[in-house]
């Protein structure tokens, strides 16, 4: 009671922050509960948009398996923030400095961000290979600019009046940046901070899906495609902090460093040890990986697999074969890097040794007008297992039926040459179907919410309609046309390693159709090889899948990984009759069974 006027202040304080941050956290809460309430009554279905209740269960229950990926993405986004402030801060004081500097990069430095991000970034990649180095490319490029401008603007607008001052006490250029330059323009050099440090995650995550390894981008990937949506958001909810926390340190980081504008007291003698002891943090944190191989053990030969893919079971036998010795037994240590975008050119310009593709990518790849030098080295099943699928409820059991519904597809001529080479070959009218492009996240809610059919491996999203008992209608290619029955995944590798080291082909098909057999043996261990690798997926698709992989490799006769040439010769004459090959291309050269072991 006695001390209530002198309490006074620090209750306006507090009720002041209430009234900042309450608004939000009501907002905020009662979205949550409409969606929860959404998702429980069925008008938004899981597939569309997972509820909270799920999302936050998720982000309790995989926080173990979220570390890793949490810890590969603050360190590129930590690390490739300070570069960008290094590199931002420099470019800023060499324009002021210099005018042709500032004629000849400023335009360079705006043009810079009008490079899409999506198609730098695989280019990166092709250059500087698999490692940290492509990631912190990215964020550098995205989170530089930001710094540049906003410090070059500081810069150019301090009072004249102050220079003349330094001038005339006989200040150099040093004192005078020292003492006035820098310090008047740090409030514009913080606006371009807190700017960059909301990139910096961001732009980490977006390099992520064209680099592999791990990262919270990886996870969502992952969870994505083994449809596991609940934790797909977790992990966007986790970039949402890690991006709130890097705004709250910039800020913080402002008030102890210009304590005159915001009225605080602290005191500025330690902030340069700070900052200094920040920066040998993030430098020391990929020392570890770094270490020799013990004394002793024999050195394996290091090769890099790019994946077509999150990890599937396509891959299973890869990560079996890593898993049980084979590869070392060979003198082989795999890397496996995923990426969708780039993994041909990955293996054609010997970034990585060996790869996964279709029998489609490597003619397309060899007809190109670049002529992607890949080979065809091992087919993975014998038999093409993709076709047309559509909810059962449409009534699309043949391609005449087709027509008057709407296709959901990824804008490839390829798939627009499947439909309407069916179509021709049923006499139904292909200017019949409206083609979009798909924006759902998976084939059921393509099918729930904007298309009718798509095109899709059975394998996988069939499997995982089975187990979700969502009733489909499957129109396999290979049935209604023999020559769409294509190899589909087949192993690759690049004419120059053919030429240079053959027995290195050799040596890593021995141990991959080693991985593979006993994959096709022993479905479990497959699974769990896999699961090892890449414990975000869902282990009950990954078994159901696998286990149908194994029923259609039974089926076939031919040897594992062998290839006809007939097959090979049918599907580039289609694609062909189609206009699907850029030039024209000796099909032979695009496969080999040279190096497959003998039974």
């Amino acid at each position: 009671m006695f001390s209530s006027k002198k309490d006074e202040p620090y209750k306006q304080k507090l009720m002041h922050a209430l009234k900042l941050i309450l608004p939000p956290v009501i907002f905020i809460l009662l979205l949550l509960l409409l969606l929860q309430l959404l998702a429980d009554s069925g008008i938004i279905k899981s597939f569309v948009l997972p509820a909270p209740s799920a999302v936050f269960h998720s982000l309790t229950a995989d926080m173990p398996l979220f570390g890793p990926h949490i810890l590969q993405t603050l360190k590129i986004a930590l690390l490739g923030f300070v570069l960008s402030m290094i590199v931002g801060m420099l470019f800023a004081l060499l324009m002021f400095r210099f005018k042709n500097v500032y004629r000849i990069f400023y335009p360079l430095v705006v043009a810079s961000q009008t490079i899409p991000t999506m198609v730098i970034t695989p280019v990166i990649v092709l250059i500087l290979g698999y490692s940290d180095l492509p990631r912190l490319f990215v964020v550098v490029l995205t989170c530089f600019f930001p710094i540049t401008i906003s410090l070059f603007r500081g810069l150019r607008s301090v009072d004249s009046d102050l220079l003349r001052l330094m001038q005339t006490m006989g200040a150099g250029s040093w004192d005078t940046m020292r003492h006035v330059l820098l310090p008047a323009s740090m409030p514009q050099l913080f606006s371009g901070l807190r700017i960059s440090a909301t990139y910096s995650v961001m732009s980490a995550v977006l390099a992520e899906w064209s680099g592999g390894g791990d990262g919270l981008g990886i996870l969502m990937l992952r969870s994505k495609r083994s449809f596991r949506f609940d934790r797909m958001f977790a992990a966007v909810i986790l970039i949402i902090v890690l991006s709130l926390a890097f705004y709250g340190t910039v800020i913080l980081l402002e008030r102890i460093m210009m304590p005159w504008q915001h009225s605080l007291k602290q005191k500025r003698k330690n902030v340069g040890g700070k900052v200094l002891a920040l920066l040998l943090i993030l430098l020391l944190l990929p020392l570890p990986a770094c270490g020799k191989a013990p004394d002793g053990v024999e050195e394996l030969q290091e090769l890099t697999f790019a994946l077509d893919w999150t990890p599937n079971t396509n891959h299973s036998g890869l990560y079996l074969a890593q898993e049980r010795g084979y590869y070392a037994e060979e003198g082989l240590n795999i890397t496996f890097r995923e990426s969708d975008m780039n993994f041909i050119e990955m293996v054609a310009n010997g970034t990585a040794a060996f790869g996964i593709a279709s029998q489609e990518q490597v003619l397309q790849a060899r007809a190109s007008s670049a002529k992607i030098p890949v080979v065809a080295i091992a087919a993975l099943l014998q038999h093409n297992t993709s076709g047309f699928a559509s909810a059962a409820n449409r009534g699309i059991e043949s391609p005449q039926d087709f027509e008057g519904h709407i296709y959901s597809g990824w804008g490839t001529e390829l798939e627009l040459a499947f439909i309407r080479s069916l179509m021709e070959k049923s006499n139904a009218d292909y200017g019949q179907v409206e083609i979009i492009n798909q924006s759902a996240s998976n084939f059921i809610a393509s099918m729930e919410t904007e298309a009718d059919f798509a095109w899709i491996y059975y394998g996988w999203d069939g499997v995982n309609c089975e187990l979700q008992d969502y009733p489909i209608n499957f129109i396999l290619l290979g049935d209604i046309d023999e020559r769409l029955d294509f190899y589909s995944p087949v192993l690759i590798t690049s004419d120059e390693l053919i030429e240079s080291d053959h027995e290195l082909v050799e040596r890593f098909l021995r141990a991959t159709r080693r991985g593979y057999l006993d994959a096709i043996a022993d479905a479990d261990a497959a699974v769990a090889a896999l699961m090892k690798a890449a414990p975000e997926l869902d282990p009950v698709l990954l078994l159901a899948s696998q286990e149908w992989l194994n029923n259609e490799s039974e089926k076939s006769s031919e040897a594992w990984g062998s290839m006809l040439a007939e097959r090979w010769e049918n599907f580039a004459l289609w694609m062909s009759e189609n206009n699907l090959l850029e030039e024209d291309l000796d099909v032979n050269a695009a496969y080999s069974n040279e190096f497959l072991p003998e039974e």
